[in-house]
């Protein structure tokens, strides 16, 4: 009885040990979680201004097209085919750009909304890890005891 005592509270100093294993790798998970959120914000960020810079081309592109409009009486049709060409080619450009700096937005916000329930599954395996801690700690010093009575 008293080695299967031992053996078992061997087993129960190797849960213990484990544990603080498992403890040291949750917090070099919240390390790496939140430079994960950092970066998110960043991108959430960086797309933003993107998306503000592009407002500014579009109205750059309209004072073009007035300007545009102005001179237009005074091209050749060449000409007028050639701005009107080229002011649709920059527009278009900008419709793309504003796309993909849309889509980057949107992939920003939902990592957020991610990293955000990974941050509730964390709390949750810690509380989980705390509670079989303490009991492999009830259970091992329970053991102890009867070792120590036999």
């Amino acid at each position: 009885m008293k080695e299967m005592l031992n053996d078992r509270i061997k087993q129960l100093a190797a849960a213990q040990e484990r544990i603080v294993k498992v403890a040291d790798i949750m917090e070099q998970w919240e390390l790496s979680q939140n430079i994960l959120e950092k970066r998110a914000y960043e991108a959430i960020n960086i797309s933003d201004i993107t998306l503000n810079y592009l407002k500014g081309g579009y109205q750059m592109v309209d004072k073009l097209r007035k300007c545009y409009s102005n001179v237009a009486p005074r091209l050749s049709p060449f000409e007028l085919e050639y701005m009107e060409q080229l002011l649709n080619d920059v527009m278009g450009l900008f419709d793309d750009v504003v796309s993909t700096a849309s889509e980057a937005n949107e992939t920003s916000h939902t990592m957020e909304k991610e990293i955000d329930h990974l941050r509730e599954i964390e709390v949750d395996m810690k509380q989980c890890m705390e509670q079989v801690g303490e009991s492999v700690d009830t259970v091992l010093a329970c053991a102890e005891l009867m070792l120590l009575e036999i």
